[in-house]
């Protein structure tokens, strides 16, 4: 198999009564996945986009969502999921919007705009020819992200075939069977684990809000978590007021701004113990991460930053040193608490994460 797309082609043979993907009371086998990727792949074909053509995403339903994604990659067409009223929408120039209802509203009246409703994605198409091919080559980019990174300026960044097959690798090994995708999947964060779970063979998870995915990491026994710090902020409050016991969960993978010492340190007392935290920008493809347990030993110090060689972008100018991306806030958020909270203590009341007194 020559890439990460093949790995999850393979698991729709292989292992079709196996959940794909799971949002609370919907669930996707990898039979199911395999058929509506073609389903949606000969539909798409028919709106003749030439090849390496961008197409945007912009449906509410995650499900919905990655598959079109996936038929999209499968027919080497570029993609890239947006939200509703998302700054730099008009700076994608798509050549067809595929959407809910209210897509129209977010894009020029040129635009090219499908709606997907409930027939479009589900019913059964004519078997035509065979479909063109897709993406063969590893340095082509196969997906982008509108993002605002390190910079506050919506820009469009590009990511290769090969970046998110080394990203998948890293899941491989990795003894778990349930991942809940906290981030959108219009950031690379989001997209790229989704693809690693359904590369890896796993359940990928979805939830509409940190209660819902609260619910679900007990209701399926979820073991893996992604989000961003904000999300790990409100899952830890919802933790706390509800009382749940997360025996299942034994990983979480938070990215994005850096997080305060008594988030991180709340977490690990009300979430798992493990949890990993990542640093970066998207513009530069640099990345640093470390277990949550080095970052509060490291107050003030960066971590090694490694090159994730995961994105391109028009506006980047070079690289940017790692302390120049991620070790502005630590001294000025982590050592004030320092003095304040030893590690592993429990939380006080000035610092409780459910008043949000602390910031995050």
């Amino acid at each position: 198999m020559n890439s990460w797309f093949e790995c999850i082609l393979f698991h729709t043979h292989s292992q079709p009564e196996t959940p794909a993907m799971v949002m609370e009371d919907r669930t996707v086998t990898y039979g199911m996945l395999g058929a509506a990727i073609e389903r949606c792949a000969r539909r798409i074909v028919a709106l003749d986009i030439p090849p390496g053509g961008l197409v945007a995403v912009q449906i509410k339903n995650p499900i919905r969502d990655l598959t079109i994604s996936l038929a999209l990659f499968r027919i080497g067409l570029r993609s890239i999921s947006l939200v509703q009223g998302q700054p730099g929408i008009e700076s994608t120039k798509p050549a067809a919007v595929l959407g809910d209802r209210d897509a129209a509203r977010f894009f020029a009246p040129a635009a090219r705009l499908v709606e997907v409703t409930d027939a479009w994605f589900n019913e059964e198409v004519a078997a035509g020819g065979a479909l063109h091919a897709g993406f063969f080559s590893g340095e082509q980019v196969c997906r982008l992200s509108l993002t605002s990174g390190a910079t506050g300026t919506p820009k469009v960044v590009g990511h290769r075939v090969v970046d998110i097959g080394r990203r998948a690798l890293k899941f491989m090994g990795i003894n778990w069977t349930f991942a809940l995708c906290m981030p959108g999947l219009s950031s690379a964060f989001g997209f790229t684990t989704a693809c690693m779970t359904l590369a890896a063979g796993r359940t990928v998870c979805f939830a509409e809000s940190p209660f819902q995915a609260i619910r679900m990491i007990d209701l399926f026994s979820i073991d893996f978590v992604r989000c961003s710090t904000e999300q790990l902020a409100a899952l830890t409050r919802v933790a706390i007021k509800s009382g749940a016991h997360l025996r299942s969960l034994r990983n979480v993978w938070v990215g994005g701004s850096v997080p305060t010492r008594v988030l991180l340190e709340a977490a690990m007392i009300h979430l798992c113990k493990d949890v990993y935290c990542f640093y970066g920008a998207s513009e530069t493809g640099t990345m640093a991460g470390a277990p949550a347990r080095e970052v509060l030993l490291t107050t003030g110090r960066p971590l090694t930053a490694t090159r994730s060689h995961g994105s391109t972008s028009a506006t980047s100018a070079g690289s940017i040193p790692m302390a120049a991306c991620m070790c502005w806030a630590v001294p000025e958020i982590w050592t004030a608490r320092a003095t304040r909270r030893p590690i592993g203590s429990r939380l006080c009341t000035r610092w409780s994460i459910c008043s949000g007194s602390n910031g995050t």
